[in-house]
């Protein structure tokens, strides 16, 4: 599954979507032993939140360690935001 700012759906019809996102994109790892997901993208000022079940998410070479939520720059290029976003579970 790819991260990403929403998209809009594609037309009815002859359209297709572009299974290759660019890389300078947030994204899931392409080989993992996990169902990785993305339930819920927000945005909040300059930053985007993603949560949902996920332990690893790559830009470009770097891959970060998250558990289920990680946020990223609104605008191009995505920067992953550092420090991780606190969350709670419960």
């Amino acid at each position: 599954m790819i991260v990403s700012r929403a998209m809009p759906a594609p037309a009815r019809g002859n359209a297709k979507w572009d299974r290759h996102a660019p890389t300078s994109l947030p994204h899931f790892p392409a080989a993992t032993t996990l169902t990785e997901q993305v339930r819920q993208i927000v945005q909040c000022g300059g930053t985007m939140y993603a949560v949902g079940s996920f332990t690893t998410i790559k830009k470009g070479s770097t891959i970060y360690t998250r558990s289920n939520i990680f946020s990223f720059s609104a605008t191009a290029p995505c920067f992953v935001v550092m420090p991780r976003p606190a969350h709670h579970q419960g």
